[in-house]
């Protein structure tokens, strides 16, 4: 390994041992956590604080010896912003390194009817006042922090991408097909780094907050079924960032016909659209009336809702070779006695349950908004890559 991506990779794994300390770590204990030798992560630990991706805390005095001086992430340094496009209106957030949030804005607007070029005017709306809003929070000017610290917008797309990360190939819940999202985003921001991600793959991440290190299979009812797959605390996307559709898993081939025009999915079963046909519940009412009469006599739904959920779910589990399911968005609504049953099928089909019963879990927060995992995701990129704003971000 050359000497210059020895140290790229050593900035990297100095600023994700701080990152994963609770309440700051010092050079030597880094220097033994990462192998290096003190002097060299003085060095490049110097270089962090320069940048404000750390910040040097008051000395503590041991028991014997020097006092160490505390290292913790920068506060207020930079700025992740995650945007969240809704069939009405598009949300966005910020989140600096240290998981600080601020207010979260909401620009209302007709997705299913708005241009490209309407969609991106919004986008850019939210981004200054996201900006705006972190400036006075943080006490730090808005123009520079504008100019200079905006890291990422990172955007939530309840859909699949194109492989050149251009066009929106499908998003039903928006309307959206072959929709040229972000070249109208990059004209009216341009400079600024764009990010589209499967915003099931985001609440994912979300989820994560609260399960460093672990794997799961994160499946979540929306308006489809998304889902996303997390191995040892990292988020897997795939080469084109479509792993994790388990909404799209065959689960009946030739069956009924799914919103992304195959058959048999997953999600023509379990959409909201498919629950609410079954249930007899009129478009018109709230869908938690759905779920409502699904609890209230599951002897009747019981079979519909758990054989389709859980042959995708253990065909997931025997590829992947993971035992955790994380249900999230309606799905983790569902009374006791369908995990029950789902519990039975999932373990019908999955080869580790002969070792290990599945463990189905439900989501700490069903409320958890993709855009919160946009704006982590947005920040994290620091987190893998501190290097290139050590080089390139102007100093305070």
């Amino acid at each position: 390994m050359k000497a210059s991506d020895l140290r790229v990779r050593n900035l990297a794994r100095i600023l994700q041992t701080v990152a994963h300390s609770r309440h700051g770590i010092s050079r030597a204990s880094i220097a033994r956590h990462i192998g290096v030798t003190r002097s060299t992560v003085s060095k490049l630990v110097d270089e962090l604080v320069a940048a404000h991706l750390l910040e040097e805390r008051e000395p503590v005095q041991g028991k014997m010896g020097r006092p160490s001086i505390p290292l913790t992430l920068g506060t207020h340094s930079l700025l992740g912003i995650g945007i969240e496009f809704r069939a009405d209106c598009i949300v966005g957030v910020g989140r600096d390194l240290v998981g600080s949030l601020t207010s979260e804005f909401v620009y209302a607007i007709d997705a299913r009817q708005a241009t490209a070029d309407r969609i991106a005017a919004g986008v850019a709306e939210l981004v200054n006042d996201v900006c705006l809003d972190a400036a006075v929070r943080w006490d730090v000017d808005d123009d520079w922090l504008r100019s200079s610290r905006v890291v990422d917008v990172h955007l939530a797309i309840p859909g699949r991408m194109s492989s050149d990360g251009s066009t929106v190939l499908s998003a039903p819940a928006l309307g959206w097909t072959r929709f040229p999202l972000m070249p109208a985003l990059r004209s009216v921001l341009p400079g600024i780094s764009l990010t589209p991600q499967n915003d099931s793959q985001l609440h994912a991440l979300a989820e994560l907050d609260g399960r460093q290190h672990e794997s799961f299979i994160y499946v979540r009812g929306g308006t489809g079924i998304g889902g996303a797959l997390v191995l040892d605390g990292r988020l897997y996307t795939g080469i084109r960032d479509w792993a994790g559709e388990i909404g799209h898993t065959s689960v009946y081939p030739g069956g009924a016909l799914c919103a992304c025009g195959r058959h048999g999915c997953m999600e023509a079963y379990l959409s909201q659209a498919a629950l609410r046909a079954r249930t007899f519940t009129p478009g018109n009412r709230p869908f938690p009336e759905v779920i409502d009469r699904l609890n209230a006599d599951p002897s009747v739904y019981l079979e519909d809702v758990c054989v389709p959920l859980g042959v995708a779910i253990s065909n997931a589990l025997n590829l992947v070779d993971v035992s955790t399911v994380i249900l999230s968005g309606y799905l983790g609504l569902l009374d006791s006695r369908y995990l029950k049953r789902l519990g039975e099928v999932v373990s019908v089909g999955a080869l580790g349950a002969e070792e290990t019963p599945p463990t189905i879990a439900i989501a700490r927060d069903l409320d958890i908004y993709s855009v919160q995992g946009a704006a982590r995701a947005a920040i994290d990129s620091v987190l893998q890559k501190p290097g290139e704003w050590v080089a390139a971000v102007p100093l305070r």
